[in-house]
């Protein structure tokens, strides 16, 4: 389908009124909507938590006075995993968080209290 077919499309689907095209009642597409909105902010909960980990694991790395790479050797995970972690940009398994946590000599849930003080 080319672009002009698809713009045209889109433009037919976007004005026929909610839920008419999927035969979906008002009250069901009322809960629908409830839905996404709780999905929503539960999602922006969980990466506000996430950013806060990430800083939280640098502040705890930084105050044990190790580098990354002191860290990585110390618990096997590796240095660039360690710097995504710290920068948010990947988010680590539970698995990962305790070889991080118990390698710089702390404790999860000291960690877990940091956090969630934020």
């Amino acid at each position: 389908m080319s672009g002009v077919h698809r713009c045209r499309m889109e433009r037919k689907l976007a004005s026929i009124p909610r839920g008419q095209f999927t035969g979906m009642s008002p009250k069901t597409i009322e809960r629908e909507e409830r839905l996404k909105a709780v999905w929503r902010r539960a999602s922006h909960r969980a990466d506000r938590v996430c950013r806060q980990l990430a800083r939280q694991l640098k502040k705890s790395r930084e105050a044990a006075g190790l580098s990354g790479y002191a860290l990585a050797l110390r618990t096997g995970v590796s240095r660039d995993m360690i710097n995504c972690v710290e920068r948010s940009l990947s988010v680590p398994g539970l698995h990962v968080i305790i070889r991080l946590v118990y390698g710089m000599r702390t404790s999860v849930t000291e960690l877990a209290r940091r956090v969630e003080r934020r």
